[in-house]
Order: structure tokens, then sequence, then C-alpha cells
């Protein structure tokens, strides 16, 4: 698998401290869909609660990887949360599934965000894979570099090394990344003009122009 950043060196990722982000705001959703169902969502310090519900989503973990070509020698059963950083640049966290009942749809847990996707825990609740997956936003994989800086800023356990998953808008995997979790921390650290540009967003929330 390649690098992360080595890939998206010119692809907008933070890379030697440069931000070259092609997102530079927050998206609008791409699809209204009218939904009554009033699903419980959940903030970082949650997270754990969601977790620990009977009827959370899972799938298989050959299943992350197996539109990208990719094998694994092991096939263990994964739980996956759904998640978007809103306007106020926090995690929110619901189930992942049909919108229904409650398992929410990523627009009924944000009007506007800076990145959606997926969340993918092993049984000891520790992330071993993120994507950018959301049929209602359809963000970039640019967007991931918003995701992955609020992973670490808020602790949520993850294994040393972890699969970033880009998804095209279709929703079909493209890249698989191993990743280094402290590696990837402190390359993250050291993009000031990234974290800059992020904090500066969370105030002025400015719509992506599409």
């Amino acid at each position: 698998m390649q690098h992360f950043f080595s890939e998206y060196k010119s692809g907008g990722y933070p890379v030697n401290g440069d931000y070259q982000a092609k997102a530079k705001g927050i998206s609008s959703s791409s699809s209204t869909r009218p939904l009554e169902n009033n699903p419980t969502l959940y903030e970082s310090s949650q997270l754990n609660n969601l977790l620990l519900r009977k009827d959370i989503c899972k799938t298989w973990s050959s299943m992350l990887i197996i539109d990208a070509g990719s094998t694994s020698s092991s096939n263990e059963l994964l739980k996956v949360v759904r998640y978007v950083v809103n306007e106020d640049g926090k995690f929110v966290f619901g189930n992942e599934g049909y919108p229904a009942n409650d398992t929410p749809a990523h627009s009924q847990m944000a009007e506007r965000c800076f990145a959606s996707g997926n969340l993918f825990f092993d049984d000891d609740n520790t992330l071993i894979a993120i994507n950018n997956k959301s049929g209602d936003f359809r963000q970039q994989p640019e967007t991931l570099q918003v995701a992955l800086w609020k992973l670490f800023q808020d602790k949520i356990p993850m294994k040393n090394q972890f699969l970033i998953i880009i998804n095209n808008r279709k929703g079909s995997v493209d890249n698989v990344y191993l990743t280094d979790a402290k590696k990837l921390e402190h390359e993250l650290s050291q993009c000031t003009k990234f974290i800059e540009h992020f904090n500066g967003q969370i105030h002025s929330q400015q719509p992506i122009k599409k």
C-alpha cells in the first residue's frame, strides 16, 4: 500500500507544513431526503455508548477493501459508525445503516459539514479504519484530513497501524492506505497552515463553491 501523504502530495493534503486543500470550507448536503425518524446522535465523549449498543452495525473486515483488490489474512467482524465533523468543528456520530428508526442519514447529523464518512472499530472499540463515504455529502478525499486531525485531537483509541480508505463520489473504493498512527499525528501537527485554516473556518462557516 502506498504512503498516504506521498500519494496526495499535490492533491490537497497538508504536506511538509503546506496547506493546499481543494476543499476550503463547509460542504452543503448534495441530497435532501424526507426522513421522519429521530435517531440518537453522539459526541466524542459518548462514542463508547454507541459502540456498546446491541444493534450497532457490523461488517466483515474483508469487505472494507475488497473493491480495491486488496486481500487480508484475517477476517473479523467490525463495528461501523457514521460520522460528520459539523460546522462547529466537532464530531457527531451515529449508527451506520439505512436511515430509519435510530439510524441517521449523514444529512440528519449536520446540514453542512467539514468531513463525513464511516469509522470501523474492532471488538475492543479500537479504530482500525476510516473512509470518506457519504451518499449525502459525497465529499472529496481531501476532507479526510479534517476527520483525521479530529481523531487525534479527541483522542479516539486507534490501532498503531490503521487503514485510510479513499472512496470516490460513487461510493466505491479508489485507494487504501495502511498508515502509521504516530507518524500521521506528527505530520498533521506540523501542518500549521492547515490547523489555522480549519480553526478559522469554524467561525467563518463559508460553504464550498460547487
